[in-house]
């Protein structure tokens, strides 16, 4: 294989993997308490009933959340390589090709929810925002941020 195509196949490992994680750790630390209702119990005991709920659905959707955010992941690490050889990318500072990851995620996840089957009119819902959009989101953001701060490091030694 080429130089260049292990960089493509290394981009879609390194975002089907990492950001399949991230996204997976967003949604179950975010939207599956708020989904649990923890913010309505009232007093101490309630708030610790409400906890063990949140956990035991933790450990429920952690697989599932991985294995679909696998591919959005894919897609938005080969979407990202190819801008990222683009001359205006490229000349971008750091910060601001994390916000086109975050974006180019965003985009990838969107697809994916309208590929399961949610139409174009309910990207706009908070289910699908808190449960699919946000976790790609912060994941495409944070692994571009990974990526370029690993990349400006092997050119500074």
């Amino acid at each position: 294989m080429s130089t260049r195509a292990t960089t493509a196949v290394a981009f879609a490992m390194f975002y089907g993997i990492y950001g399949a994680a991230i996204g997976a750790v967003v949604l179950l630390c975010v939207v599956m308490p708020l989904a649990q209702g923890l913010g309505e119990h009232t007093g101490v005991v309630g708030f610790l009933l409400g906890i063990g709920r949140a956990l035991a659905m933790t450990f429920l959707m952690l697989p599932v959340a991985f294995a679909l955010g696998m591919l959005p992941g894919i897609a938005t690490g080969t979407a990202f390589w190819w801008l990222r050889t683009r001359t205006a990318v490229s000349r971008l500072p750091v910060l601001a090709k994390a916000a086109v990851g975050a974006a180019v995620a965003w985009i990838a996840c969107a697809v994916f929810c309208v590929c399961f089957g949610a139409s174009v009119a309910d990207l706009g819902s908070p289910e699908l925002w808190s449960m699919y959009l946000v976790p790609g989101l912060v994941a495409g953001f944070l692994c571009t941020w990974l990526v370029e701060r690993q990349a400006r490091k092997a050119s500074l030694s």
